[in-house]
């Protein structure tokens, strides 16, 4: 069990593992936990002891919210967290191109994220926090501060240009663009910004790139374009970083398997990665966080197996896989019925 992700009630009464009805046959080999369930010997069972049990919900942003209605409401699960809750209470919230365009000029998007990263560099991230601030966020603010590097676009991509010839370094750069912008972003000019600040700027990180854009002018769209790219690399890495995080903290990982729109979303097409052949995955959006959180499951089997599994919601019905690469589904009907609770007399008697 997970120290408490959140503030959760101790409402949980003792009560017996039961069985859980299932839509098909369970195969016999699977073996794992999944939120209330435990599933072995080709049976599922409910287990409400579990409803304590440290959880971590991820996935797509729709599908996320559907599962943590599940979660909460279906299976009155206790103890339920999600790294953008975490963030929020650091002061760290994700903003849209459509925000960028409409709402809060792009420069100032770039200095408010060079600013979390150098808060985390300095330790003050869970300054930010209410007060008195509850342990698990502070555990996450020390976390991302030991981890502030990941965070830094530019950090990043100095890394990756390091020792590349200068006539490659516009294929790599082209790269690190396709996957961390959407369709709107001009990659061509965008390549030729980033290479611009790095090698006639000096920028290596994220606050010299502020420093930078304070002396040197860059249109409005420039702008846009390299705050989308600040951002989703910043909330890629968070929500990567957060992954270890739960499971260093016992938690389950529970990550929402619907995709947008209807059906499950396809482990082959999230293991691929078109960007490296220099092609966008989305033309009208960007490569999904959740993709990148998938993939970094699969390539750390040594921290993630038995930790992760996979849930696929649909209106009257719930299915669960043991890891983001099984496709052994088993399928529970719902609603979820809670078993009878024993009556008084009968707890008298035991």
């Amino acid at each position: 069990m997970g120290q408490h992700l959140v503030r959760a009630s101790n409402r949980c009464v003792a009560m017996p593992d039961h069985p859980q009805a299932v839509l098909r046959p369970v195969p016999p080999q699977a073996r794992f936990q999944s939120l209330l369930f435990q599933v072995g010997d080709g049976a599922v069972n409910a287990s409400p002891t579990r409803r304590n049990q440290a959880v971590a919900l991820y996935g797509l942003s729709d599908a996320q919210m559907q599962l943590s209605r599940f979660v909460r409401g279906e299976l009155d699960m206790q103890n339920v967290a999600t790294i953008a809750n975490y963030n929020r209470q650091l002061g760290i919230v994700h903003y849209s191109r459509s925000d960028a365009t409409h709402s809060i000029a792009p420069h100032k998007l770039i200095q408010e994220f060079s600013r979390h990263i150098s808060a985390a560099a300095a330790g003050k991230l869970a300054k930010r926090a209410p007060k008195p601030t509850p342990p698990i966020i502070q555990a996450w603010a020390d976390y991302l501060g030991a981890h502030h590097q990941r965070l830094d676009p530019f950090v990043r991509l100095g890394k990756l240009l390091a020792d590349v010839p200068r006539e490659e370094r516009a294929a790599v750069a082209t790269r690190f663009v396709l996957k961390n912008t959407s369709g709107g972003c001009r990659t061509e000019t965008t390549v030729n910004t980033l290479l611009y600040l790095i090698h006639s700027c000096g920028c290596k990180d994220a606050e010299s790139v502020v420093a930078a854009l304070g002396k040197h002018t860059l249109g409005f769209q420039d702008l846009l374009d390299l705050s989308e790219l600040f951002i989703k690399h910043f909330f890629r890495n968070t929500s990567k970083l957060g992954l270890a995080f739960f499971a260093a903290q016992g938690a389950e990982i529970a990550i929402a398997w619907n995709a947008p729109g209807a059906g499950k979303m396809d482990i082959e097409s999230i293991r691929q990665k078109p960007w490296q052949a220099q092609q966008r995955r989305f033309q009208n959006s960007y490569e999904p966080i959740t993709y990148s959180e998938v993939r970094s499951v699969l390539r750390q089997p040594a921290l993630f197996d038995g930790k992760v599994s996979k849930v696929y919601i649909a209106g009257d019905s719930v299915e669960l896989a043991d890891s983001p690469a099984s496709e052994e589904w088993v399928a529970l009907p719902r609603p979820i019925a809670a078993p009878a609770r024993p009556s008084k007399q009968s707890a008298r008697r035991q």
